[in-house]
């Protein structure tokens, strides 16, 4: 239902929800074969998503070495044809995740910013 373009604003709102996540990881983990499949199509929204929060993206650099290992463990049953293919998709996208920039808090309207060249930083703005 998530993947309906008819919902595509529910998903986003799903995919960006770190409970949501937290959930499905740990769904992962289930003794449930069924349970793992399902919810690793879930999880797979999560990470293909491309305009992933910052809690999101640093949740999943900082268990991506379990939940690549985890999801190599991971086989569909025969009817699912293209399980293997979105299993290698996104083991190939939490390997290439790298840590979250984080940007230094903005100071309150009417202080000077802290930076050398005593820019207003555009994050900031």
């Amino acid at each position: 239902m998530l993947m309906d373009r008819k919902f595509q604003r529910v998903m986003l709102s799903y995919v960006s929800n770190e409970q949501n996540l937290k959930i499905v990881m740990n769904l992962m983990l289930a003794d449930s074969h069924a349970f793992q499949v399902e919810a690793f199509h879930l999880f797979k929204i999560f990470v293909v998503n491309p305009q992933k929060p910052l809690r999101i993206q640093q949740i999943l650099v900082k268990n991506k070495d379990r939940l690549v290992a985890l999801l190599q463990t991971l086989h569909a049953r025969s009817n699912d044809a293209n399980f293997s293919a979105d299993q290698q998709k996104v083991i190939g996208r939490l390997l290439d995740m790298q840590p979250p920039q984080t940007f230094p808090r903005c100071k309150p309207l009417g202080e000077t910013p802290s930076s050398v060249s005593g820019q207003i930083p555009a994050h900031c703005q």
